[in-house]
């Protein structure tokens, strides 16, 4: 064997033992998975929408009975009922927003962003728009989603 072939062959047989005992280890993976349905009362909020390039004033008030109440600068309240599918989907969002853990003012410096409030159980938050938590994201598209149909 060359003075170089035992070196290389001392390293390749390091890497093998490093691959193989990394192959028993599991590395953790993060919970990616609904929570689940939401159990118990049905939960109402108020969500605004303000500010923006050409400073939108839009609301929409989501009632514990699945009806939604959207109104938008400019034009009269519409109200709809959700379907079941909706309202329990709107809900689990609701509840994995956490909003009174996340509750708050998240300002941002800048011009022309959208500025969200979510008011749930007595629970405000209020964010600019690169401030959102993450947790709220969700919701906030869904509820900005009822704006634009």
């Amino acid at each position: 064997m060359n003075h170089l072939a035992r070196p290389v062959l001392a390293a390749c047989v390091a890497v093998l033992v490093g691959l193989l005992t990394a192959c028993g280890q599991t590395v953790p993976q993060p919970d990616s998975s609904p929570t689940g349905p939401v159990t118990g009362d049905p939960v109402g909020l108020t969500f605004t929408r303000t500010g923006g390039f050409i400073g939108v004033d839009d609301k929409v008030v989501v009632q514990p009975d699945g009806v939604i109440v959207v109104q938008q600068r400019g034009s009269e309240p519409s109200s709809r009922a959700l379907g079941d599918d909706e309202f329990a989907e709107l809900q689990n969002q609701i509840h994995d927003a956490d909003i009174p853990s996340v509750a708050g003012d998240y300002q941002a410096a800048g011009a022309d962003m959208f500025e969200y409030s979510i008011m749930v159980d007595g629970n405000t938050l209020t964010a600019d728009e690169p401030e959102v938590p993450a947790s709220a994201q969700p919701l906030i598209t869904t509820l900005s989603g009822y704006l634009s149909s």
